[in-house]
């Protein structure tokens, strides 16, 4: 007798689709439908993996001419999230950030700052940017660099993983200088909607 003959067979797990197809075909007990439920149940709970590209919204993006400070920046972003509806009071949201920036800068050295909070009423993420025309705005940066792309993000306040997993997307397409330049020099959200799908 062969090596594979005295193997365990081990049986390859059926999919759920077709577990729902058996047990519409065959009798079932009570107990394996409501085994079935509970599965198909968790995958519809399940929250999708958190994407940049799908976080990011082209209407939220601001190109400032003539920043005047961080305090500035962040108010104009808050506002314009409050138009585009993601957040119900901009200066709720705004106080979340600038108590963020308190604690620690946002500032990540490069010329970028993520700011960033959650909100319980949120049920989704969203990015807007801020493009800062000129030499830009003092963010107190780890590098002490003033600041000239800003990406602001909101989410849920329970999706603390999925925050972190959108703060590190964003930080690594940024530390990439082809990335940045391009950015500065985008004359409009679609451009930067453009390179964001490039990466």
């Amino acid at each position: 007798m062969g090596r594979g003959a005295l193997a365990t067979q081990v049986p390859a797990k059926e999919p759920t689709s077709q577990k729902a197809r058996r047990l519409i075909d065959e009798p079932a007990s009570l107990s394996s439908i409501e085994r079935l439920l509970d599965e198909v149940g968790r995958r519809l709970r399940k929250p999708k993996e958190i994407d940049l590209l799908e976080a990011f919204d082209p209407s939220c993006v601001i190109f400032i001419e003539t920043p005047t400070d961080r305090d500035e920046v962040l108010a104009k972003l808050a506002l314009l999230v409050r138009q585009q509806g993601w957040v119900e009071s901009a200066e709720e949201f705004l106080e979340l950030v600038r108590d963020r920036e308190r604690s620690v800068s946002t500032g990540i050295g490069l010329g970028v700052a993520i700011p960033h909070a959650k909100l319980p009423p949120l049920a989704k993420f969203f990015v807007a940017v801020a493009i800062l025309r000129g030499e830009g705005v003092a963010w107190n940066a780890i590098d002490d660099q003033p600041v000239r792309l800003v990406f602001l993000i909101g989410g849920p306040e329970q999706r603390t993983m999925d925050h972190l997993k959108l703060l590190s997307q964003v930080t690594s397409a940024v530390r990439k200088e082809p990335v940045r330049s391009a950015m500065l020099q985008a004359d409009g959200p679609q451009k930067i909607l453009e390179i964001l799908k490039e990466l």
